[in-house]
């Protein structure tokens, strides 16, 4: 439990300048990517985000899906106030379709509703290691409705030869010590998500990783 607090604290500190940090990065590609996973959906109806960080891709979300509801939930307290702001700023006649939750996503998933007909993990598992990432996944079956989707997005070193990828791998292992040091997240490398998801019973439907980019969005279901 210590060191969810110690975590939990660190994702406190980066919360006020955590979209400003991401822009300087990535510009807009992190709140693109998690959107672009919903521009071709059917109508969503009920969304639950876990680790949903700062939620600036809410007021784009729902631009698409304007009657969705969205279960939003994070470690940080820090993140769900700034997620709160962010809404209630760009997005506010749909503040009431959005509960969030300040829960755990390894320990905390069977307080949830279920029966979510889309599930959204944004730049999240990536956190966690594969022992944690199992226990979600296993969890997680209980709540997607029956043909619910999982939508996942993340980091990915792409596969390209030589130096270039030698300088992607270099990257990611840069953002994992800066967030390792302010965070205590575990230094380590990239999950293989796609194996995990696997392994614990989901079908990958659809994927979407560029050579050039850093950047991975894949789609599951539960195996029948």
């Amino acid at each position: 439990m210590l060191k969810k607090s110690k975590i939990a604290s660190g994702f406190d500190r980066l919360a006020p300048g955590y979209d400003l940090l991401s822009k300087l990065f990535f510009g807009r590609k992190l709140s693109q990517a998690q959107t672009d996973h919903f521009v071709h959906t059917s109508p969503i109806s009920h969304l639950l985000v876990l680790g949903g960080g700062t939620g600036h891709f809410l007021p784009d979300f729902f631009r698409i899906h304007p009657e969705a509801r969205v279960e939003f939930v994070d470690l940080s307290p820090g993140m769900l106030k700034q997620a709160r702001q962010n809404l209630a700023g760009e997005a506010p006649m749909h503040f009431e379709q959005v509960v969030f939750n300040h829960l755990d996503i390894e320990k905390d998933l069977a307080l949830l509703t279920g029966n979510y007909d889309a599930v959204l993990l944004p730049f999240v598992l990536d956190c966690l290691t594969e022992d944690q990432i199992n226990r979600v996944l296993k969890n997680l079956k209980d709540l997607v409705a029956p043909q619910g989707r999982i939508y996942l997005t993340d980091f990915h070193v792409p596969d390209t030869p030589g130096f270039q990828q030698t300088s992607y791998q270099a990257l990611i292992q840069s953002m994992y010590l800066f967030f390792h040091v302010v965070t205590d997240i575990p230094f380590q490398n990239l999950p293989d998500f796609q194996r995990l998801f696997i392994e614990n019973g989901y079908m990958l439907i659809d994927q979407h990783s560029a050579e050039d980019d850093l950047i991975t969005r894949q789609v599951y279901r539960v195996n029948p």
